[in-house]
């Protein structure tokens, strides 16, 4: 039997591929989309993968709906600045071990787990700075 811990890891893992899954599939005949396919990609498609298909379901619908309200609100995620510019979609690896303040967590994980970065835009930045 799995700990709570680990099914608790698994439940998150799969939502969080879950979320990016809906945004690539909501946004791939909008924008030039680039998936990062990183080892968290990696862990939380194994753990998606894991599930069952009941579970998959339910993680993509609740998924829809959050990437549905996120492109309401933020409409650059689906309006290309131009041909080279590329929304990247990345699953941020965790930071095992340390201790947080889960309120804190939360908002974090809903800015950095899906990092969306357009690459005109931090390149931009970039050069702006140096």
């Amino acid at each position: 039997m799995a700990s709570m811990n680990s099914k608790q890891m698994t439940t998150g893992k799969s939502f969080e591929y879950a979320l990016l899954v809906s945004f690539e599939e909501k946004l791939k005949n909008k924008t030039n989309l680039e998936v990062v396919k990183n080892s968290a990609f990696d862990v939380a498609k194994s753990c998606f993968d894991s599930v069952s298909s009941t579970e998959k379901s339910e993680y993509l619908l609740s998924a829809s709906f959050a990437v549905n309200f996120l492109m309401d609100i933020e409409p650059r995620l689906s309006n290309d600045i131009g041909k080279n510019d590329i929304l990247q979609l990345e699953i941020l690896s965790d930071h095992h071990g340390k201790p947080v303040n889960f309120a804190k967590h939360i908002a974090q994980k809903i800015m950095t787990d899906l990092f969306l970065t357009r690459k005109s835009e931090a390149t931009q930045l970039l050069s702006s700075r140096v």
